[in-house]
């Protein structure tokens, strides 16, 4: 499976997964002819009536690091959840990494 696949595989298993947890989950990343990216480092907005959470999606463990440093580099409100999710091969739950939200 290549990296744009394999990306994409685990953001859709992601969002199923807080889906099923009654979370509304959007898939939120700039696509256009010349650039793709995440948009504020996140690859999902998840919200319920109590919680908004900005997600990214690693697939290799050793990304997790760097999924942090992405998501941090923009100030977020106090209020907003920010985790970095892997799933582990043939895993039912992922590995949710809380990121402490440093923003004010």
């Amino acid at each position: 499976m290549n990296k744009v696949r394999k990306g994409n595989y685990y953001r859709l298993k992601t969002k199923k997964w807080y889906e099923s947890k009654g979370y509304l989950v959007e898939i939120i990343e700039r696509s256009g002819r010349y650039s793709k990216g995440d948009i504020w480092g996140s690859d999902l907005i998840v919200k319920n009536k109590d919680e908004l959470i900005f997600i990214q999606c690693k697939s290799n463990k050793g990304h997790i690091s760097e999924g942090k440093k992405e998501i941090l580099a923009t100030v977020w409100p106090p209020f907003v959840k920010l985790q970095v999710i892997y799933w582990k091969p043939y895993a039912k739950e992922p590995t949710v990494v809380e990121v402490q939200n440093v923003g004010t």
